[in-house]
């Protein structure tokens, strides 16, 4: 019998603050709360804090390169 070891998916990681979903992009806090009161990035408001997840900003991050964004513009 041969067994087949899988890693198990990766789990998404809730970024809580504009600090942190920044550093995760790799742009600044004021530009994450700019796209998050335009709603323009997968964020949601959670006590007044913009949250995400990995999971979420990286399809969108998809969604840019897809869309002709480059890194320069990762999150125009």
């Amino acid at each position: 019998m041969r067994i087949i070891r899988m890693t198990p998916p990766e789990i998404p990681v809730l970024l809580r603050g504009a600090k942190a979903i920044a550093e995760y992009l790799g742009v600044t806090a004021k530009h994450i709360t700019h796209l998050h009161r335009q709603r323009r990035i997968p964020t949601i408001n959670v006590g007044g804090c913009p949250c995400a997840t990995t999971g979420a900003l990286d399809e969108w991050r998809l969604m840019q390169a897809a869309n002709g964004y480059g890194a320069g513009n990762a999150a125009s």
